[in-house]
């Protein structure tokens, strides 16, 4: 059996610090997206992929059913 690791969390690098400003300025725009109620529930866009794929893809092709 492997050997338990310890961790040091006291001393653990905060993953905010490490991102770039381009990442940190997506991300925020993001959240405001979804403040605002701008995003579509990810089962709708299965929804419509499914749509989609099916009126560009012949039968011999279509991977969603």
């Amino acid at each position: 059996m492997a050997e338990a690791q310890k961790k040091d969390f006291e001393n653990s690098a905060h993953i905010v610090d490490e991102e770039d400003e381009a990442t940190l300025a997506t991300l925020k725009q993001r959240i405001k997206s979804s403040d605002e109620g701008r995003l579509v529930p990810s089962e709708e866009v299965r929804q419509r992929m499914k749509k989609w794929l099916t009126k560009s893809s012949t039968t011999k092709t279509r991977w969603l059913t």
